[in-house]
């Protein structure tokens, strides 16, 4: 998806490739910018198949910096990820993102021994 997507820590936007990483059916969707940009950071993937996705340039998948836009904000469709990409930025988003199961009582327990801070 080719989006404005909101520049971190500055004013503005800037318009960017990006990759719907979660579409509840909604009018919002989660999305990960894409840069041209070398980086090595925690999360961040060099996509092998780039042109194929219809980028322009070799480009890295930010996994760590997410989004929430409108989907009225989507300017066009640019194309998908291979099998390969796909599968390798699963692998990522699992590592990064690995949640556990809260149950209410652990919650409670917690809540009982600390101060709650929203």
């Amino acid at each position: 998806m080719l989006v404005d997507f909101p520049l971190s820590g500055r004013v503005g936007e800037k318009i960017r490739p990006a990759l719907v990483v979660l579409d509840k059916g909604d009018a919002d969707a989660v999305l990960a910018p894409i840069t041209t940009r070398e980086r090595l950071g925690h999360g961040d993937y060099k996509i092998r198949d780039w042109e194929f996705c219809g980028l322009l340039r070799v480009s890295r998948l930010c996994l760590a910096k997410f989004a929430c836009l409108r989907k009225e904000e989507i300017m066009r469709r640019l194309g998908q990820l291979t099998e390969h990409d796909e599968n390798w930025v699963s692998q990522i988003g699992r590592a990064l993102y690995a949640f556990s199961p809260v149950t209410t009582e652990s919650v409670r327990v917690q809540l009982n021994h600390e101060s709650a801070i929203c």
